[in-house]
């Protein structure tokens, strides 16, 4: 999949190209077991921005066992690996079990946690433009755990709902805690975020190649950062989805 950004002259800085190629696949171990293997790669190239190329490689498994019980058990493992202005590595373990509560209710509760094998780097141009998080941040800024649980209700004339709850723990390893001056509040003190959503979407199809969806998120964060600390954030979406 390529992409590319182009702004106007004062945003220029934004301007990029990228690639991103996917190779997945998947085998039945047993009728109950199925193990799945996948492979990312993703480019950009900033053409207005020194020392802003990257390579983000990305490794995946994932096995899931599924019970008679409607029960489904997910244990996943993710290694990430990024070349940019030195390397950056990181190691993502999720748990998962989903269980069927009626013909048409599906619950799933699962847990991640991420850690940072290599430590990034404290580079002065990504404090600058950190703000635009499509740029140069990403998950390698920091570490840590989260929890989210989903409750998936089908619904008439093929329409369905799905509502989510999640709780994340964010430990930034190099950004430090800034007022809202951009100064830090301490030479040692590190952002720390404490994140929590609510977000519900509805389906539906419109033709047999053509879904939308409409969907609605509130998240809080709580931060030491004083810019990213806010008790409330309202969001409002319309996707649509078609298929060739």
């Amino acid at each position: 999949m390529l992409s590319l950004r182009l702004d106007r002259s004062y945003y220029d800085i934004y301007d990029y190209t990228g690639l991103k190629s996917y190779l997945n696949a998947k085998v039945y171990l047993r009728p109950s077991l199925l193990f799945r293997a996948g492979y990312s790669l993703s480019l950009r190239k900033y053409w207005n921005m020194d020392a802003s190329r990257y390579v983000d490689h990305d490794f995946s498994l994932q096995l899931n066992r599924f019970f008679s019980t409607r029960t489904t058990l997910r244990t996943d493992f993710q290694y990430g690996y990024k070349t940019h202005n030195g390397p950056e590595a990181q190691i993502l373990f999720g748990f998962q079990i989903a269980q069927s509560l009626a013909e048409d209710t599906g619950l799933s509760l699962r847990y991640q946690a991420r850690f940072n094998t290599t430590a990034k780097s404290n580079n002065e141009l990504e404090n600058i433009y950190l703000q635009d998080d499509d740029l140069l941040a990403d998950r390698y800024d920091y570490g840590g755990h989260e929890w989210t649980a989903r409750l998936t209700q089908q619904l008439p004339a093929a329409t369905r709902l799905l509502l989510e709850g999640g709780y994340e723990i964010r430990n930034y390893q190099t950004q430090s805690a800034l007022d809202l001056y951009g100064l830090p509040t301490s030479l040692e003190e590190r952002r720390q975020d404490r994140n929590a959503s609510l977000s519900a979407i509805f389906e539906v199809p419109l033709t047999p190649a053509l879904r939308s969806q409409i969907g609605y998120t509130f998240d809080r964060n709580l931060s030491n950062d004083l810019y990213y600390n806010y008790p409330g954030r309202h969001s409002l979406s319309v996707n649509f989805d078609i298929n060739f």
